[in-house]
């Protein structure tokens, strides 16, 4: 999982990025107004995983972490992209 500063990095991107934004200010006016999106200490999540926008620098540093970690073993592009998928929302990519 991303840690605090990043958090609030990825924060700023999605602010940034105007699909997202929108998206956020519904979820501000109305909780349903995004189905399987909701605000949690004004982070964006889906289905309970945190948002990366499309565009962020930090769908690298993820990706790396994920697979070049202790804990991500080098398993392979495929694990490596389901075990990222299992923890964080990468905006643009199919659920």
């Amino acid at each position: 999982m991303p840690q605090l500063e990043s958090m609030d990095e990825i924060q700023e991107e999605v602010h940034r990025d105007s699909e997202l934004r929108v998206i956020v200010e519904n979820l501000w006016q109305a909780r349903e107004a995004a189905p399987g999106y909701h605000l949690q200490n004004d982070r964006l999540y889906y289905q309970g995983r945190v948002v990366i926008p499309a565009q962020s620098a930090w769908r690298t540093v993820m990706m790396h972490e994920f697979h070049s970690s202790s804990t991500g073993g080098h398993a392979g592009i495929l694990r490596t992209l389901q075990r990222a998928r299992a923890n964080v929302f990468l905006e643009g990519n199919a659920p």
